[in-house]
């Protein structure tokens, strides 16, 4: 089982109401995710919710797998592990994250590719 590691977001600031795009990670045969996150939230309390997209052409994106949402209130680092997707039929995956209406939020996020 092989498995790739990919920092897709490092210090990400997603202003509140807003929805961001990480760049796209290549699958290389590989068939599963684990998505990893640290945010930290300014002004307020606020939330991410991160989706996991697919393509086959770095254009045409489709939802793989919808992650929870994540709350973060005041200046809290909580440390979020999402778990592992299976059944990834894409060659690249990114993520996307929108960001809630509270305040800003500061986030860091890791995709590890598996072939299971």
């Amino acid at each position: 089982m092989a498995v790739t590691l990919g920092q897709v977001a490092q210090q990400m600031a997603i202003p509140a109401s807003t929805t961001l795009y990480t760049q796209a990670v290549s699958m290389q045969g590989a068939n599963a995710v684990q998505v990893s996150f640290v945010i930290l939230t300014l002004g307020g309390s606020s939330g991410l919710t991160p989706t996991v997209e697919g393509s086959n052409d770095l254009e045409n994106w489709s939802n793989a797998a919808v992650c929870s949402a994540i709350a973060s209130a005041g200046y809290q680092i909580p440390v979020i592990s999402s778990g592992a997707f299976t059944a990834i039929a894409w060659q690249y995956v990114r993520l996307k994250l929108a960001a809630g209406s509270g305040g800003t939020i500061i986030t860091s996020a890791i995709i590890s590719t598996a072939a299971l």
